[in-house]
């Protein structure tokens, strides 16, 4: 799934922006995909909230959410392809905002990258003590599948 949406990125980056190689918009590409989780996990929250009849503040003003920029939706739900800004729209949509309200977005996404990337730490640590390492774990997937290998077998003689 995400395979083809990588190459499709890939393809565009290299013909129409001239980049050489992946490393050149490697930084690029791996901002627009924090972005798109951000969104993601803001519509995820603001849900949670709603249904707990609680308020819920989103971290970025309205016109600076992926939603708002990148993936408008028309009436219908569907992609407004006319709205979305890329290249040029929006280069100029950045370079036309008040220094200090790029700033503050800067700084806002900043801190939710950091909090996001600690969760995924405490996370990565809480299942490397309940179920190891790599190693551990290709070798129990290993052994489990010998297993029931051999029930196989002794099921069809």
């Amino acid at each position: 799934m995400f395979e083809q949406a990588f190459k499709n990125i890939d393809d565009v980056l290299w013909k129409e922006a001239g980049c050489g190689s992946e490393l050149d918009y490697a930084e690029q590409t791996s901002w627009l995909l924090f972005l798109k989780y951000l969104d993601g996990l803001e519509q995820d929250k603001s849900m949670e909230a709603q249904l707990e009849g609680k308020p819920y503040t989103f971290i970025l003003d309205e016109p600076y959410r992926w939603e708002s920029w990148a993936a408008p939706k028309t009436s219908d739900g569907k992609l407004d392809h006319n709205k979305a800004l890329t290249g040029d729209d929006l280069r100029e949509f950045v370079d036309t905002r008040p220094a200090n309200v790029v700033a503050n977005i800067a700084i806002c996404l900043i801190h939710q990258a950091n909090y996001l990337l600690d969760q995924q730490i405490r996370r990565l640590e809480k299942d490397f003590l309940k179920e190891g390492g790599l190693r551990e774990r290709m070798t129990k997937a290993r052994l489990q599948a010998r297993d029931q290998q051999r029930l196989d077998e002794r099921r069809n003689r």
